[in-house]
């Protein structure tokens, strides 16, 4: 291989990673937009007590989601906790 071809190899790399990076990146750029809409009219919701109470609200469910993927990327596939959450919850709140 020349160097001149490996220099073009790196360069359509690089091309290809750019064009890839919406799609890469695009959630979390969504996310972040979200934040600072609801954060620019709302200061108060960007205080440390705001978002440790998010967090705090939503560990559970993260927790729980992230047991989900584990399940499904192991391919032991058993949805059936989303079910008991819900039944859980509907008993609860009654």
């Amino acid at each position: 291989m020349s160097a001149s071809n490996l220099v073009g190899k790196a360069e359509a790399s690089a091309t290809a990673r750019i064009r890839r990076w919406p799609e890469e990146s695009g959630l979390a750029v969504v996310f972040l937009l979200m934040i600072l809409a609801i954060g620019i009219p709302f200061p108060e919701f960007l205080s440390f007590g705001s978002i440790k109470t998010v967090l705090r609200q939503s560990a559970l469910i993260g927790i729980i989601a992230f047991g989900m993927v584990f399940l499904v990327a192991m391919v032991e596939i058993d949805l059936r906790s989303a079910a008991s959450l819900q039944l859980r919850a509907v008993s609860l709140h009654c």
